[in-house]
């Protein structure tokens, strides 16, 4: 048989990380015939990060972490290295810790540097063809599907990999509505200074880009003060920001000196128990509430319990720990009520709740918000040796593996699937994946120098003015506040939605009925509805064996997809790139076998 063809549409990480299986395959199996035609119309490796963009904008992983390449002891046939490790090399002299918080484009530089990497270890059985361009539809073509580019060519290929990343959504074809990134790729060329109002909505992590790009990006500076809070030097430039988001309560900030190394093994929420709650409820669905909430929440009071102790000088051992998973629900509860009663208690819904928001005026909210980011500061700083807070909020992070074998491919009722991915998700990323300190910091010091009001309160009303400025007021402050913008930026990075994709060859495939939403029943827009080998699934229920899906656009079939491959363990989107490529060698080992009468493609196949 000629050589396979396999397309990658999207050759951010996720695409990166696929290339980097079917290369290591190539090098294993010297009689597989591949060709990899790769589609993106930016810089190969990079995806949304690119090697040219402000140094303010930093990645929001600490620079320890990240890496496109797996450990040796899972993939030893392709050769790279880590993020740190790459930087350490370029850089002279003290090089940043595992700890630091490095910028954006480096971190696109380090991508591009893993493509050349992987493109020089191409065996001669393997062939990669480039298309700067964008794929704009997709069709059957016998067995495997023809792609339709934005350049007018079109590529044939047995098998199509949609790594696409977060496509946009339609948005508003207002040009006083911005998207952030869009805004701040095109700031240079807009006319801002400081008799210009902004509102933004958002406090997360988006939200902090765009301040940097109107702040430092404009000219002005932060610089230390000599009791160590930071304080905002205006250059004049600067318009004057209106923040508010639904919620109205801030992000918290990663905890100081984090390398990203943490580990927690559960008591009772351990992904075999999860399994079992779900094998209970059958097609019915899980109850998060009902069923998984209080048995997270007894977790979580445990882990408080264990740090607790630590901090009082009465550290739990590895052994006790073990003995008390053992022991089961009844004795841990039994453990954590002794503790508590010693020690003081912890209120789970409290934790995960709103927060202790001031409503009475727009001033008073605006001194409590600064209150609740100082207040993190001193957790920050604490780390997550010394603060119980963090240490229970970065255990809640990494109790991810149990919650997607809950929730994965359906395992929530539709009122607690709409409930976990609208609500919960939200309050994990608000409590344990905020940004570097240095941001809240920042931010604090904006409020203090007047560059950017916090007074609108929660969920505030936007409303277009007849002349076309905005006037934000709000809804739930006892003493009314209001404002008027010129510009509103949403300040959000939204998943994609199969609904409401702005992107052509997403809307085609649905349109086609070769896509559908991960759930019919779910108000949470989402992606795509995919198998557990990354197939998506069509309208009509049937399952469409020549396509993979990868990242955001999974979003809803499965939880949380936005992270880029790190150094521990076995990182999630190694695992899927390496599902989506052992299914692609299945399929070939399979048609090798047919045609080879003798059976020495054999080799090939894989369980």
């Amino acid at each position: 048989m000629g050589a396979m063809v396999v397309a990658i549409i999207g050759m951010g990480p996720r695409g990166l990380t696929v290339l980097e299986r079917l290369v290591s395959k190539g090098r294993r199996f010297p009689e597989l015939q591949l060709e990899v035609h790769l589609l993106d119309p930016g810089m190969m490796g990079c995806g949304t990060h690119r090697v040219r963009q402000p140094e303010y904008l930093l990645l929001n992983t600490v620079c320890g972490l990240p890496t496109m390449f797996p450990p040796r002891s899972h993939a030893e046939d392709v050769h790279g290295e880590s993020f740190l490790s790459w930087v350490h090399r370029r850089v002279a002299g003290i090089g940043p810790s595992e700890a630091s918080y490095l910028p954006r484009a480096l971190f696109g530089e380090y991508l591009r540097s893993s493509f050349e990497r992987i493109r020089q270890q191409l065996p001669a059985n393997v062939n990669i063809v480039e298309h700067a361009c964008d794929a704009v539809a997709i069709w059957r073509d016998g067995p495997g599907e023809c792609i339709a580019c934005s350049d007018g060519t079109r590529v044939r290929a047995r098998f199509v990999v949609l790594a696409t990343g977060h496509t946009r959504n339609r948005t508003s074809s207002d040009d006083d509505v911005h998207d952030p990134y869009d805004f701040l790729e095109n700031l240079d060329a807009i006319s801002l200074d400081s008799n210009d109002a902004i509102g933004v909505a958002g406090f997360g992590l988006s939200s902090f880009d765009v301040l940097a790009g109107l702040t430092v990006g404009r000219g002005g500076r932060f610089h230390e003060r000599p009791d160590g809070s930071i304080e905002y030097a205006r250059s004049g430039l600067e318009p004057r920001i209106h923040m508010f988001s639904r919620s109205g309560l801030p992000y918290l900030a990663r905890p100081r000196k984090d390398d990203g190394r943490f580990t927690y093994e559960p008591l009772l929420f351990t992904p075999d128990r999860v399994a079992s709650i779900r094998r209970a409820q059958g097609d019915a669905g899980i109850d998060f509430l009902s069923d998984l909430m209080p048995l997270l929440s007894l977790e979580l009071r445990a882990a408080y319990c264990r740090k607790r102790s630590d901090i009082s000088g009465r550290p739990v051992s590895d052994s006790e720990w073990v003995q008390l998973r053992a022991g089961g629900k009844t004795e841990v509860a039994k453990w954590v009520e002794e503790v508590e009663c010693a020690l003081g208690g912890f209120d789970v819904s409290s934790f995960l709740g709103d927060g202790d928001l001031a409503l009475d005026s727009g001033a008073v909210y605006q001194q409590r918000f600064v209150e609740l980011l100082e207040e993190d500061l001193l957790e920050c700083r604490l780390g997550l040796a010394r603060s119980v807070r963090k240490y229970v909020a970065e255990v809640l992070l990494h109790l991810r593996e149990s919650l997607n074998v809950a929730v994965d491919f359906g395992g929530l009722d539709s009122i607690s699937h709409d409930y976990f991915f609208g609500r919960f998700a939200s309050i994990v990323r608000r409590l344990s994946i905020g940004p570097q300190p240095e941001r809240s910091e920042e931010l604090v010091a904006l409020v203090r120098a007047g560059v950017v009001s916090v007074e609108l309160g929660p969920n505030p009303r936007v409303a277009r003015r007849p002349d076309g400025t905005f006037q934000i007021s709000s809804r739930q402050l006892a003493e009314p506040s209001t404002c008027v913008v010129g510009r509103m930026i949403y300040a959000q990075s939204p998943f994609p939605s199969i609904e409401s994709s702005a992107s052509p060859l997403l809307a085609s495939l649905v349109y086609f009925g070769r896509l559908r939403k991960h759930r019919a029943d779910a108000a949470f827009e989402g992606g795509v509805e995919i198998n557990s080998v990354h197939h998506p699934i069509g309208r009509a229920g049937q399952v469409e064996q020549s396509i993979f899906v990868l990242g955001p656009l999974c979003e809803g079939s499965i939880y949380y997809n936005t992270y880029v491959p790190t150094t521990v363990g076995l990182s999630r989107p190694f695992v899927e790139a390496e599902t989506v490529v052992g299914e692609i060698l299945r399929d070939i080992g399979q048609e090798m076998l047919r045609e080879d009468s003798n059976g020495e493609a054999g080799r090939l196949i894989v369980s």
